[in-house]
C-alpha cells in the first residue's frame, strides 16, 4: 500500500557528513563543534531557521561556512559535484546564511541564520544543498610561531528548501533472504521514493519475539531524484516470530507517512 503526504542519531545518512582532513593529529587540539539540529527544511510557512553551533572542545574554534552539492543516483547514493549546477536542484540560488565565518570560545556557543528567498515562477519541488561547516581549533601556539599539529573538521548539515506541492509515496519490498556461511542471515529490503521531495524519518528492523531492535537508521535521508533504497539487514539468528520493518516519519518534516512490514518467520 503506498501512503501519501503534503507538504539522535545511531546512524546517518548524509545527514552530517564528519570529514577530517588532517596533516598530523593529536585528539586535544581538534575542533569539536555539535549542532542544535541535524538537518534544517524550509518552506513557503517557514522561511527561515537558526542553527546554533556549540564549541564543546576545550580551546577555540573557528568555523567558516559554505555549500557543498551532491548528485543522487537512482539507488540513493551520493557523490559530491563541484559544479552545483550538476547537483540535482540546488537550492544555491534560494538560500541565504550568514554569517560566513565564526569564532567560537571553548564552551560558548554561536548563531547561524538561514533564510530561503522568494523567486518569481519558481518551479514546485524540493531544492537541496549542504552547508558546510570547516571548523578547526585556535591555537595559541599559532600566533607564537611555534610549529603545531591539527585538524580541519568538515561537517554538512542538509538544508532542504520545499516550493509549493510536495508529496511523496513510500512502500518496502523484501528483494532476499539469505543463509550466509556464517550461518547468519542477511534481509535484503527494498524502500521505494516517489514524488518530488525527500523521505525523512526513522527506519528500524525489530525482532518480532523478543521486541529487540536489530537495525536503526535514525535521520534517514532518501532524496529526489532517487527511486529506492536498499536496507541490508543481518541476523544473527534465525527470527522464530519473524522481523518487524518500519519507517516513521520525522513529524518535523513530513507526516502520514508511516509504513510497516512483517517479513514472516517462515521466510527464513
Amino acid at each position: 500500500m503506498l501512503l501519501t503526504y503534503k507538504k539522535r542519531l545511531k546512524r546517518v545518512l548524509l545527514s552530517g557528513i564528519c570529514i577530517i582532513s588532517i596533516n598530523t593529529v593529536q585528539a586535544d587540539i581538534a575542533a569539536s563543534v555539535s549542532f542544535s539540529q541535524y538537518r534544517i527544511v524550509l518552506d513557503e510557512k517557514k522561511r527561515n531557521d537558526k542553527l546554533m553551533l556549540t564549541n564543546t572542545g576545550n580551546q577555540g574554534a573557528k568555523c567558516n561556512l559554505g555549500l557543498n552539492h551532491y548528485s543522487v543516483n537512482e539507488d540513493n547514493s551520493q557523490s559530491q559535484q563541484s559544479d552545483f549546477k550538476k547537483a540535482y536542484n540546488s537550492a544555491k540560488s534560494l538560500l541565504r546564511y550568514s554569517p560566513r565565518s565564526v569564532t567560537i570560545p571553548a564552551g560558548t556557543s554561536q548563531t547561524v541564520r538561514l533564510i530561503s528567498r522568494r523567486k518569481s515562477n519558481q518551479v514546485d519541488g524540493e531544492y537541496m544543498s549542504y552547508l558546510r561547516l570547516s571548523c578547526s581549533v585556535i591555537d595559541d601556539n599559532i600566533a607564537l610561531g611555534q610549529p603545531t599539529v591539527g585538524a580541519r573538521v568538515n561537517y554538512n548539515i542538509p538544508v532542504h528548501i520545499r516550493v509549493g506541492d510536495i508529496q511523496a509515496e513510500t512502500n518496502f519490498t523484501i528483494m532476499d533472504i539469505t543463509k550466509t556461511n556464517n550461518n547468519y542471515y542477511k534481509l535484503i529490503v527494498r524502500q521505494y521514493r516517489q514524488g518530488n521531495s525527500s523521505l525523512i524519518g526513522d527506519f528500524t528492523a525489530t525482532d518480532k519475539q523478543t521486541g529487540s531492535q536489530i537495525t536503526a537508521i535514525n535521520n534517514l535521508g532518501i532524496y529526489p531524484p532517487a527511486k529506492y533504497m536498499d536496507h541490508v539487514i543481518i541476523l544473527k539468528n534465525k527470527p522464530l516470530e519473524g522481523v518487524d520493518i518500519n519507517f516513521i516519519p520525522d513529524e518535523k518534516y513530513s507526516v502520514n507517512l508511516v509504513q510497516k512490514l512483517n517479513v514472516e518467520a517462515s521466510r527464513f
